[in-house]
């Protein structure tokens, strides 16, 4: 349009948008092939569709306005990946609002601003469409705390607690189904009653998600973000909580507590199938659990690079003691990031197959939903997926989790050299044996370069 807000007046301004808006008037309607296409080079063009009933001369201004209005909402259809991007960005503008709110927090109080509100209206949106997601909540609660204040003092931001809450209130709705399912057939007065999570404080969700909506269920995405945020808390007891509600859920959980539901729907024959099914299916075989992925371990250790308390190791104990000095200066959830629980996790870890790290939590995944995660999220969740895996070969950790893990070996054994490297060398046999099935093992070079000082210091 060539303005220069500069230079340009607020009436003129005005009057350049209702020019915009007039172009309405020569839309052309692109339309897809009446026939799918097989091959790129052999599918026709794209039919165009003119509108001659559309032209400049016969719609003034307002009444361009008033059709551009009529046809933007149709022109696009709301899909689940539509509303992700939609919450996405809410979330990102609830960001930048945040920042003006801290740079004049008096004006920003003047006006009675509340940075998170938009999103909750945008997750409102979506539920009285009918179209929320457990993806849609995931990019919330991540989208909080990515974005959170360092400090943590805005009253209207959600905090960890919060995003806790939102978390119980999803684990609740699997539960929940589950028992459902276990006491169906029982006297209604030998049914255990579970009471619902304490929402009441929950910043983060609208009054209308709050209880959540039944058929939303965490997937190993959920518990994948839940690490991953209690990890950059230095919550210790929420981390592991969550890794225990991992591996104490089946594969298929959510799926089961999804089809259930559908039954209960339907009536008591339908429940009555669904049951004699889930009989069946338990007849076959031991239902296999959820395993920590590559991703998780990776948010485990990255906390421990974060917020581990050093050690060192006691000759006449011959075990590994907290390092007084940095006991003394250590904040209060460092106590429990010792060498005990990383010696416990990093066995867990050497443990792990290619196919628990990638193959059955995928199944997992795809059987709980087949929508798409929320933009702002799916990237993250995402980043150990880039390699395709099969039941039998998958790729090693990826370069960047790899210099973590250094270097949450170096920080809870107090920069040890020899133990860092005895340790190291157990990481590095296990996934480069290709008879396991590990492959594309590559550390970056700031991991080299940290291996290369820690050897020479063990040489000295």
């Amino acid at each position: 349009m060539g303005l220069s807000l500069a230079s340009t007046s607020r009436d003129a301004v005005r009057t350049e948008t209702l020019r915009t808006m007039q172009q309405v008037a020569h839309l052309r309607v692109e339309l897809p092939p009446t026939t799918p296409r097989k091959k790129k080079h052999r599918s026709s063009p794209p039919a165009t569709v003119e509108l001659p009933q559309l032209e400049a001369q016969h719609y003034d201004t307002p009444a361009a306005v008033r059709l551009f209005a009529h046809l933007w909402p149709r022109s696009r259809a709301p899909t689940l990946r539509a509303w992700g991007s939609y919450l996405a960005l809410e979330i990102r503008l609830a960001a930048q609002r945040r920042r003006i709110r801290a740079a004049y927090p008096l004006e920003a109080s003047r006006a009675g601003w509340d940075s998170w509100a938009p999103v909750r209206a945008a997750l409102a949106r979506i539920a009285d469409a009918d179209a929320l997601h457990v993806s849609h909540v995931n990019a919330a609660m991540y989208g909080a705390m990515r974005w959170r204040p360092s400090d943590g003092l805005e009253e209207d931001w959600p905090s960890w607690n919060d995003v806790q809450t939102t978390y119980t209130a999803l684990r609740s709705n699997l539960l929940q189904a589950e028992m459902r399912r276990a006491m169906f057939g029982l006297p209604a007065p030998l049914r255990p009653q579970q009471s619902a999570p304490d929402e009441s404080n929950a910043q983060l969700l609208p009054s209308a998600l709050r209880p959540m909506p039944a058929h939303v269920m965490p997937t190993h995405t959920t518990y994948t973000l839940l690490l991953t945020l209690a990890t950059r808390q230095g919550d210790f007891a929420g981390m592991l909580d969550v890794l225990h509600d991992l591996t104490s859920t089946e594969l298929d959980a959510a799926e089961r507590a999804q089809r259930w539901q559908m039954a209960e729907l339907r009536g008591q024959d339908a429940m009555a199938r669904e049951a004699a099914r889930l009989e069946q299916e338990e007849e076959e075989g031991e239902r296999e659990k959820m395993q920590p992925s590559l991703a998780d371990f990776d948010a485990i250790f990255r906390g421990f690079a974060k917020h581990a308390l050093p050690s060192r190791f006691d000759v006449e104990t011959s075990s590994w003691v907290p390092n007084e000095e940095a006991a003394a200066a250590a904040a209060p959830h460092q106590q429990a990031w010792t060498m005990s629980a990383f010696l416990e996790l990093l066995d867990l870890f050497l443990d792990c197959s290619p196919r628990a790290a990638y193959a059955a939590n995928e199944r997992a995944e795809a059987g709980a939903s087949h929508a798409p995660s929320a933009p702002l999220w799916r990237a993250h969740a995402e980043r150990h997926r880039v390699h395709r895996s099969s039941s039998t070969t998958a790729a090693a950790p990826p370069p960047k989790a790899l210099f973590f893990l250094l270097t949450a070996m170096r920080r809870v054994s107090g920069d040890d050299a020899k133990w860092v490297l005895q340790q190291w060398q157990d990481v590095e046999d296990k996934f480069t044996a290709h008879d396991e099935g590990w492959r594309a093992w590559r550390p970056n070079i700031y991991t080299r370069n940290a291996l290369e000082l820690l050897q020479r210091r063990a040489e000295a």
